[in-house]
Parts: C-alpha cells; sequence; structure tokens
C-alpha cells in the first residue's frame, strides 16, 4: 500500500484498495462506494470513489498515467509544496527588496498597494 497524496484539483478511483481515516471512510462507506475488509482501516472501492485536493491516503491498485496526474506519492508530494512554497516567497522576497531599493521613487500610498497586492 504507497501513501499518496492529491495533487489535482481530484482524482477518481474506480478499483483497489484504501486506507483511509474514519473520517474519509464513514461517508464514502454510507454511500455504497467502499466495502470494508477484514483488515481495520482498509476498504475495496466497489464505485467511483472522488479525493479532493490536499486529501491523503493508501492505495493499493493501478497507477494509470490519467491518475497519474492527479496523485503522487507522499514524499514526492511533500517535497513539491516545499519547492513551491520555497519559489513564492524568494519571488515575493525579491520584488520586496525592488520596493524597498525604489525608496523615494513611489509614494508610501503606492507602496502600501503594492505590498497590499503582494500579500493576497
Amino acid at each position: 500500500m504507497r501513501k499518496v497524496r492529491v495533487v489535482g484539483f481530484s482524482a477518481v478511483l474506480g478499483a483497489g484498495k484504501l486506507a483511509l481515516t474514519e473520517g474519509q471512510a464513514i461517508p464514502r462507506v454510507e454511500a455504497g462506494l467502499l466495502a470494508p475488509t477484514t483488515r481495520e482501516g482498509i476498504y475495496e472501492v466497489t464505485g467511483p470513489v472522488e479525493f479532493k485536493c490536499g486529501e491523503t491516503f493508501g492505495y493499493d491498485g493501478d497507477f494509470s498515467p490519467v491518475l497519474l496526474e492527479d496523485i503522487a506519492p507522499l514524499k514526492v508530494a511533500d517535497q513539491v509544496e516545499a519547492d513551491a512554497a520555497a519559489a513564492a516567497k524568494a519571488v515575493t522576497d525579491a520584488r520586496i527588496t525592488e520596493l524597498e531599493a525604489l525608496g523615494d521613487a513611489i509614494t508610501e500610498d503606492e507602496l502600501a498597494e503594492l505590498n497590499n497586492l503582494l500579500s493576497e
């Protein structure tokens, strides 16, 4: 069973076994999309099960090329998220440095407006 995280908008699984938390499993079992197995926390997919971006779960099934666009092994997903956060911080820091270098070339109101845009 491989730990994966949804990195696309969502991922839909139609077969395989899943390791889920109780919170993830209960609504899907009640909807008839999962069947409990003899192992606690492990469920057999019986219907299309959708996961939203950011959800983490164990998966024992086939990884189709389409599915690989939407999910990633947990370690890879963690690294991608860390790299994206570092890149965003570097861009923000560089922009702030540029604004600070402008100094008197822009008004305080313009600087405040630009800083507000950067913080959104």
